[in-house]
């Protein structure tokens, strides 16, 4: 007996593509609003200054932590390429 794999299964090994229309839809969320606004901070993005933030974020069981430069247009804060991630293993 062959059993498929579930969407999840796909999604969790990086098998299943994302559409065109969700990744635009994604990016026009992300321009429109952007990462967070300077009069609210997420709870765990922390300021060092110079437009930098440090930040952990979590998938499935691995732990990261980003300490990146972010773009201020207006209030609102935009991700830059400038940055990196620690992955403590």
């Amino acid at each position: 007996m062959v059993t498929s794999e579930t969407h999840s299964e796909k999604r969790k090994f990086g098998k299943v593509g994302e559409s065109s229309v969700n990744k635009k839809a994604r990016r026009e969320v992300s321009k429109k609003y952007g990462k967070f606004t300077e009069d609210c901070i997420p709870d765990g993005v922390f300021p060092i200054g110079d437009d930098v933030f440090v930040f952990a974020s979590t998938y499935y069981d691995s732990v990261s932590v980003h300490i990146r430069r972010f773009k201020k247009y207006g209030k609102a804060y935009y991700p830059t390429s400038e940055g990196i991630t620690l992955d403590p293993r």
